[in-house]
């Protein structure tokens, strides 16, 4: 690119970033990531400061089971997720709603565009004999070189 005094640079096709670049840097070449802290997720302020889809995903983010639950009623999540090395969590929409403060129809509605992305996937499972609730699957973990890896399926979608 050359510049000439009073004139505007010519560009030409090199001078154009590729999509990679534009994930690796900014404008001056830097590298930057914001990751906003658990801590922070899980506040009232920010979820209330922040409603829509990307609150959503975070919350669910958040609350991904892990490890061994503390409640026996969720027993059979643990297990079944656990074992099949789903990176997963539960939650009505009644609850998401209230937590998030977010209408329940627009909860749905945000859940239902997650899934469209395929930035999450959903299932049912029954807790507690007949109660139904949805499960969050937002990505998967495996073994590499004796390390745990997660995987998330927004990587998978937009990585």
């Amino acid at each position: 690119m050359e510049f000439k005094k009073g004139l505007l640079p010519t560009l030409g096709k090199e001078d154009f970033y590729t999509e990679e670049d534009l994930r690796k840097k900014d404008y001056s070449g830097n590298h930057y990531e914001r990751r906003i802290p658990k801590s922070v997720i899980i506040s009232d302020k920010y979820q209330k400061l922040f409603k829509n889809s990307t609150t959503l995903y975070e919350f669910l983010w958040a609350n991904i089971i892990r490890g061994k639950m503390i409640s026996d009623k969720y027993n059979i999540l643990e297990e079944y997720y656990i074992r099949q090395q789903k990176l997963a969590c539960t939650f009505s929409y009644r609850f998401l709603s209230k937590k998030l403060d977010i209408s329940h129809h627009t909860i749905k509605k945000y859940i239902e565009e997650l899934k469209e992305a395929k930035v999450i996937l959903t299932s049912q499972i029954k807790i507690g004999g007949c109660q139904t609730q949805t499960v969050y699957i937002l990505g998967y973990w495996k073994w590499i070189d004796e390390k745990k890896i997660e995987v998330f399926h927004f990587d998978e979608t937009f990585g």
